[in-house]
């Protein structure tokens, strides 16, 4: 389980919700690809001084599989997540486990696929945090693909403060993109009711509501910018009793140069 790399330095000192640090070491890194879904639900550095675990792997054309137990000595935080920003508490030693199956699919219509994931995290003090999801992904053609996310969660937790002993909550995402390397649009609407929690994932805020979207369109050209998008793009986020978060639509310029440079312009 030894971590072979440092950790990319992040800052940290004025962030109101917990950081997402990649994954470094080897045994998680196995199948991570079967744990990707549009709304991420499995976050292996939750799991922070292993003490052992075991993992078995599936695949097939058509269907891929996994499951993964670990055992977990503890030592680190479990995130609490909230609206305006992430708590947390002390981690205690805990068994986490992870399933998930993913089926894929091919008709006339288009390709994609549906999956199913199930994540439990039990602590030694009788503490447990479950959430399940199913997720499907469309593609009707090579320019097009639609994808979706439904999630709920159980947590009994005793330690947390101002929150019942048991609680529940939901999460709901859905999203569009559409890409033909010239023209792109994608939008977005995403739920998560106040009660969700995944401590096996990275889930740092809930109690929200947010649609978002970007569009632009790209034009060939000679000289030091080739590849000029101008477009759009906005979010409108706001809590579960319906106060604004933030909300925001801007003109967008993104650019290729050469040197192998990126140039994105958003004026605020």
């Amino acid at each position: 389980f030894s971590q072979l790399e440092l950790d990319t330095p992040q800052l940290k000192g004025n962030t109101r919700f917990a950081l997402s640090v990649q994954e470094k070491r080897p045994f998680f890194l196995e199948g991570t690809d079967l744990n990707s879904t549009p709304w991420n639900l499995i976050y292996t550095r939750s799991v922070t001084d292993p003490a052992w675990g075991a993992r078995a792997t599936y695949r097939s054309p058509t269907t891929d599989a996994t499951v993964l137990t670990v055992n977990d000595k503890g030592g680190g935080f479990v995130i609490i997540p909230g609206t305006y920003y992430s708590d947390y508490r002390d981690q205690g030693p805990s068994q986490t486990t992870v399933a998930r199956v993913r089926q894929a699919f091919t008709s006339e219509l288009g390709t994609g696929s549906v999956g199913a994931l199930f994540s439990d995290r039990t602590y030694r003090d009788g503490t447990t945090n479950r959430a399940a999801a199913i997720d499907g992904i469309y593609k009707p053609n090579n320019e097009t693909k639609f994808r979706a996310q439904l999630s709920g969660s159980q947590t009994d937790d005793w330690q947390t403060v101002g929150e019942p002993k048991k609680s529940a909550g939901s999460l709901v995402y859905v999203d569009g993109n559409y890409d033909d390397g010239v023209k792109h649009f994608w939008s977005s609407l995403t739920s998560v009711s106040p009660g969700f929690r995944s401590d096996n994932s990275i889930a740092s805020q809930v109690g929200y509501q947010m649609l978002a979207l970007e569009m632009w369109r790209c034009g060939k050209r000679e000289g030091f910018f080739y590849n000029i998008c101008p477009g759009l793009a906005g979010r409108e986020q706001h809590t579960w009793s319906g106060e604004v978060l933030n909300r925001w639509l801007t003109p967008v310029l993104y650019m290729n140069g050469n040197r192998n440079s990126e140039w994105n312009m958003q004026p605020r």
